[in-house]
């Protein structure tokens, strides 16, 4: 088991995009989707919908490279 806790989710995706790309991994478990944080937020800037769409986009492009 390796426990990762980085500090936004596009770090949280972008290191999921690299455990997909080994193919060591058969499970990958995101336990907190509320601590994906946006960088924009972190850095103080608030949108509206900013994790929803950060959501979406990582999700869509995660789904197309495990099927």
């Amino acid at each position: 088991m390796i426990f990762v806790q980085l500090d936004t989710g596009e770090e949280a995706f972008n290191m999921i995009n690299e455990f997909i790309k080994t193919g060591a991994f058969d499970l990958i478990v995101v336990d907190s989707v509320a601590a994906l944080t946006p960088t924009l937020e972190i850095d103080g800037v608030s949108i509206p919908g900013q994790q929803a769409k950060m959501m979406s986009e990582q999700l869509s492009k995660l789904v197309s490279k495990v099927n």
